[in-house]
């Protein structure tokens, strides 16, 4: 697997979180080395598109982290794009069309009292959903958006962080949370920008939706235009567990 620094040029995933922040129990089978398939459950890359051709509306977008938790669009009126040669002269999913968004339904393993997920995006947006995951306990059981001022919902409260990443620039996006403590961060390209608390005790529920650049207001449904994202993904991981539990 290949990711991305600020300087675009690929490393190993272990030795993007090296940089980030320690990482315990090194020598596992996930991206890079890090966790496995039962700690990392979701790992989509545009690399692994590489039988389109730029331009090709993706209507499929493989997970490679052992779980199949791919992610769909059967309507070609919201299916993202592949793009190629764009990050360091890698592929990209660009999500350019009005309420485009991929999704994961009947979502069984999906995090339900922890969770890490790394994006590496850049885009222009205001008041976007980022990544959403509705279920039948909550339209907004978790939720990234407002890449303007980036905000996480979780159950029924939700924290404003003040980390920007609309500046059409490519950014590394770490955001974190668990139930034990209800703590949340948020690292930006290596540097931990924002912590807090947020929904402690709580859970998420499982078999939900998790959809990527759509913000959700009904399991799979109640889609937004206004909220929707414009902006390219290279890279989307999701762990169900910290990977640093010394974090503050």
């Amino acid at each position: 697997m290949r990711i991305y620094q600020k300087n675009f040029k690929p490393v190993s995933f272990f030795l993007l979180i090296f940089i980030l922040h320690p990482i315990h129990g090194l020598g596992q089978t996930g991206p890079g080395g890090v966790g496995t398939s039962g700690s990392n459950i979701i790992w989509l890359t545009a690399d692994s598109l590489y039988t389109l051709t730029d331009g090709d509306n993706i209507s499929l977008w493989p997970d490679g982290s052992g779980n199949s938790s791919d992610f769909s669009q059967p309507d070609p009126s919201y299916t993202p794009i592949y793009k190629v040669n764009i990050l360091n002269g890698k592929p990209v999913v660009r999500f350019n069309k009005s309420n485009g968004r991929l999704r994961r339904i009947n979502f069984a393993n999906f995090p339900s009292t922890q969770i890490e997920t790394f994006i590496i995006n850049k885009n222009a947006e205001n008041g976007d959903g980022v990544l959403s995951y509705a279920s039948t306990a909550n339209n907004n059981d978790f939720l990234i958006y407002n890449s303007n001022d980036l905000r996480i919902f979780r159950g029924n409260t939700s924290i404003i962080s003040g980390v920007q990443t609309n500046d059409n620039q490519w950014h590394i996006l770490d955001v974190s949370w668990r139930s034990t403590d209800g703590a949340v961060a948020i690292w930006k390209d290596g540097a931990n920008h924002y912590n807090g608390t947020l929904a402690t005790g709580t859970s998420i529920t499982g078999n939900g939706s998790f959809a990527i650049a759509g913000e959700q207001d009904l399991i799979d449904g109640a889609y937004d235009a206004g909220q929707a994202h414009f902006g390219d993904f290279a890279e989307i991981i999701v762990f169900n567990t910290s990977l640093n539990t010394a974090r503050k």
